[in-house]
């Protein structure tokens, strides 16, 4: 039988303004984080697959691993791991998993949660994997961490949007279009800066010779610019 105790902070942080969240267009980069103790490459990429998964199918974001101005994570906090005798033997782990929504550029929180996870299996490594099937869409504390985290992404961009509309805007005036689309298409659909930002993107596209939607464009751009993503590291734990 092994523990592993880490005291932590465990803040939830609740949105400013309740804001109607349809087709939101949301970008959220899935990233990794430092974690308390080393974690088997497998566990890792479940734990992504099953944010990408989940936020994406509540609704109002867009997950993936691509680089993104805002981030939802995942760090292992606190394990007991204990063996149960057999046959088979199978290992049980009961864990705490917070989840974080931030900013990368400005290297804050927007949302927490903690959510307490047990699995079985034959391995310390299977019981993790199994555990995280409990990050999902259904998971009613999942679906008030996204809905949480992305309210307050919105109000960020209602307070902030001209300075995307005038990053794009100056790109446009330099003929870098593919960068002027990338910028308009950080806006969310519901945010107080989407008119504008339809507007400049009209713009722009009856100046580009491309084709494709906007959306494919400013992510073709972003990947050029940032193919690596950041390991989240400055959410500290005690």
């Amino acid at each position: 039988m092994k523990r592993l105790w880490t005291f932590f902070f465990c803040a939830c942080f609740s949105a400013v303004n309740a804001v109607a969240q349809d087709s939101c267009g949301i970008q959220l980069m899935v990233a990794s984080m430092t974690q308390v103790e080393e974690m088997p490459q497998s566990v890792s990429n479940q734990l992504e697959m099953r944010l990408i998964n989940a936020v994406t199918a509540i609704g109002n974001t867009t997950a993936s691993k691509d680089y993104a101005q805002f981030f939802v994570s995942g760090r292992f906090v606190d394990s007991y791991v204990e063996t149960l005798p057999g046959p088979p033997m199978q290992t049980v782990v009961n864990t705490t998993l917070m989840l974080y929504m931030g900013d990368v550029k400005h290297q804050s929180v927007m949302a927490s949660e903690c959510i307490s996870l047990k699995g079985v299996g034959r391995s310390k490594e299977r019981a993790l994997m199994n555990a995280l099937q409990q990050i999902k869409k259904g998971n009613p504390a999942i679906r008030d961490f996204v809905k949480r985290g992305t309210n307050e992404i919105i109000a960020y961009f209602d307070k902030n949007y001209q300075q995307y509309i005038d990053s794009a805007q100056n790109a446009y005036n330099k003929g870098r279009y593919e960068e002027a689309l990338y910028y308009t298409g950080m806006i969310p659909a519901c945010s107080k800066g989407n008119d504008d930002a339809r507007k400049l993107t009209d713009k722009i596209l009856k100046k580009s010779n491309s084709k494709k939607a906007p959306r494919v464009i400013a992510s073709e751009w972003n990947k050029q610019q940032r193919p690596k993503r950041p390991v989240i590291s400055f959410i500290k734990y005690k």
